[in-house]
């Protein structure tokens, strides 16, 4: 969806060039045919973006045909070119260039959207009504995904709410922020409630199943093992939800996981192969890469199964790191920080702090009234 509003966008802003352009071909046109020798020939009003340029029917004598940039008027006289066309040509380019820039770059309306947000960002209460709106699933969405990233967003509170819309919302993308919520803020606990929403047969969303896929990297359970193996292991299912079941299983130095990365490393698909490889070198600290045949070797030369993962690395999940965009350089004094890999909740001690800066207790504008 994110790709075809993009691509929208997109058409937008080649109309919008296509439309800069035949302005200013029709206007340098209509004015250098006019110049020429002093003669003006039929009078005609142009209306383009920098200005607009005014001709008389016919001129003799001192009467001059005009040109309005902005709020100055300029006269043309003789057979000098207009004076107006250098400083309009010199705005014109500037104009054009600054159109294809955001026809190819992106959509306008989404930059100068993301600016108001970063000057202007919704509040806790303003979040948290937003969540619990049940007449618009995208004003849930929005909020659930807006506390999720909160420093306040692992409170019990909202724990309660993430767990319900995870069971039983009906949009399947406030489900899927749902879970992705509760992967950051939840407990091992949580785990069993986001497993099932790995099956294809228990819901057709591929965002719903890649968000589930997502969170188990971040909650360590060992009864969810099974479940995780059998979509790894599916001969027909979705390349991307069975690659970040492959990350997650990295977490987990058992045999029947080893195996089952094993036979991910024959999947038709590449992000499959290289996330199993990855995971079998954090679990055994051995880098046969995507080679099949060598790790079964290295294998069968163990004296015990469970020496294969001697060796073994921590897991730490993995997390999204971007570059800045153009308009967070011009407002450097805002500091934003992003998520470092960390152990998942299950496995990092208690009184380590989770994701971002929760301390586990929401404000209290962050909690709406009762009606």
């Amino acid at each position: 969806m994110h790709q075809m509003q993009h691509a929208a966008c997109g058409d937008r802003g080649a109309a919008d060039v296509a439309g800069v352009v035949g302005d200013l071909r029709c206007q340098q046109h209509d004015v250098e045919r006019r110049s020429i020798h002093g003669q003006v020939g039929p009078g005609v009003s142009l209306a383009c973006r920098m200005g607009s340029v005014d001709l008389p029917h016919r001129t003799s004598g001192r009467e001059h045909p005009t040109a309005t940039v902005g709020r100055r008027v300029w006269t043309i006289r003789g057979s000098r070119p207009p004076l107006y066309t250098a400083v309009m040509r010199r705005t014109a380019i500037l104009v054009v260039l600054t159109a294809i820039t955001f026809a190819v770059t992106g959509c306008v309306t989404d930059d100068f959207q993301d600016i108001g947000e970063m000057f202007t960002p919704k509040t806790p209460r303003e979040a948290a009504l937003e969540a619990l709106d049940p007449y618009n699933a995208d004003r849930r969405r929005e909020g659930v995904v807006l506390l999720a990233n909160a420093p306040f967003g692992g409170a019990e509170i909202y724990l309660e709410m993430y767990r319900d819309y995870v069971e039983n919302e009906t949009d399947p993308l406030v489900r899927a922020a749902a879970i992705t919520a509760l992967g950051r803020h939840g407990g091992p606990e949580d785990a069993i409630l986001i497993v099932p929403w790995l099956d294809s047969s228990v819901t057709e969303s591929q965002n719903v199943r890649w968000s589930a896929a997502k969170s188990l990297q971040r909650l360590h359970n060992p009864e969810v093992v099974g479940p995780m193996i059998r979509v790894l292991t599916a001969e027909d299912d979705d390349g991307e939800v069975k690659a970040a079941v492959a990350t997650a299983l990295g977490q987990y130095p058992e045999d029947n996981v080893f195996q089952a990365l094993l036979m991910a490393l024959d999947d038709r698909r590449l992000s499959v192969n290289l996330n199993a490889a990855e995971s079998l070198s954090l679990l055994t600290g051995q880098a046969w890469g995507m080679d099949r045949l060598a790790w079964i070797r290295w294998y069968d030369s163990l004296q015990k199964a469970s020496y294969a993962f001697n060796g073994g690395r921590d897991y730490l999940y993995p997390t999204y790191s971007r570059d800045k965009v153009w308009y967070e350089y011009i407002a450097f004094w805002i500091q934003k920080s992003q998520e470092e890999p960390s152990q998942p909740s299950g496995l990092r001690p208690e009184s380590q702090r989770k994701t971002w800066s929760n301390d586990g207790s929401a404000s209290e504008d962050a909690i709406p009234e009762s009606s």
